[in-house]
């Protein structure tokens, strides 16, 4: 399957409350034929590595993907540690980002947004921002939900179908708070997870601004499939069973991904997903010692 990867800088997103009038930056990740398209929402560490690593898995799936950089256009390197961008003011230029992929001769169909983190909460507030037009799936991974400036980020009664990827043992966005019940709401709560459980590999552990993180393989496979499947559902009209959706996953996920061309973006190492290499390395490393 032919992919076409390039990037572009676009024309001044709308303004944000007053603050932040900015230009469209993101990287196309596209088919050789007409697909629905998802947009990528980056986590607090900016678009680099992971959110890349998704876009090529969303292409094996059979849609277009677009990296949306909100960072890099306010001059911002990491919002991890401070709260200068509040997720919904990432999301205007995602409708932005929206309008612009309607009008793309590669799109075709539905359009979703997938969001990490911080991208995670800009994902459950554009679920129920009225102002979303174009935007019919939506996937939240690890997100904050609570008080965030004036605004209350919360599942509620979300507009469009919205599914959550939570870690019961994450301590850096707890995920009591986005927990909820409705028809359009799907929440996967997954009970050894922590924050950041589908990046990196097998037995890879951090403490980042005191905060605990590490890799969870099962995690990290299960919420893959069931985005497959969510995607699939709500973009294509394709109910597709729990086993054709995990063989897809070993397909293209445990191989190791396609290289692609660096970019600007792409100054720290790539997060990557683990090839079967590293898997079997962990799991040596796991058995007891006679």
């Amino acid at each position: 399957m032919k992919k076409l990867i390039w990037s572009l800088i676009f024309f001044p997103a709308s303004a944000i409350a007053g603050l932040f009038d900015i230009d469209l930056v993101y990287k196309v990740y596209n088919l050789d034929k007409p697909a629905p398209t998802i947009i990528i929402g980056h986590h607090c560490g900016g678009s680099i590595g992971h959110s890349d690593d998704w876009a090529r898995q969303l292409n094996k799936w059979g849609f277009n993907a677009v990296n949306l950089d909100s960072f890099t256009p306010r001059k911002i390197t990491n919002e991890c540690e401070w709260g200068r961008l509040p997720a919904p003011y990432r999301a205007e230029e995602t409708y932005d980002m929206a309008d612009l992929i309607k009008k793309q001769p590669w799109h075709q169909g539905k359009i979703g947004y997938i969001g990490f983190s911080h991208g995670g909460s800009t994902a459950v507030f554009v679920a129920s921002d009225h102002r979303n037009k174009n935007i019919d799936a939506v996937v939240a991974y690890y997100p904050y939900c609570g008080k965030w400036g004036n605004t209350q980020i919360s599942p509620g009664s979300p507009n469009v179908k919205l599914m959550l990827a939570l870690g019961k043992r994450d301590d850096w966005t707890p995920y009591l708070p986005c927990m909820g019940e409705d028809k359009n709401l799907e929440i996967h709560l997954y009970e050894n997870a922590t924050h950041a459980f589908d990046q990196q590999f097998p037995g890879w552990t951090s403490r980042y601004l005191n905060y605990f993180m590490e890799h969870d393989r099962q995690a990290n496979i299960d919420s893959r499939v069931a985005t497959r499947i969510f995607f699939k559902k709500y973009l294509e009209g394709i109910i597709e069973g729990d086993g054709v959706a995990r063989a897809e996953f070993v397909k293209t996920v445990i191989e190791p991904p396609a290289k692609a061309k660096r970019t600007a973006l792409d100054d720290l190492p790539e997060i990557r997903e683990p090839t079967e290499e590293d898997v079997r390395a962990y799991e040596k490393k796991q058995k007891p010692k006679k």
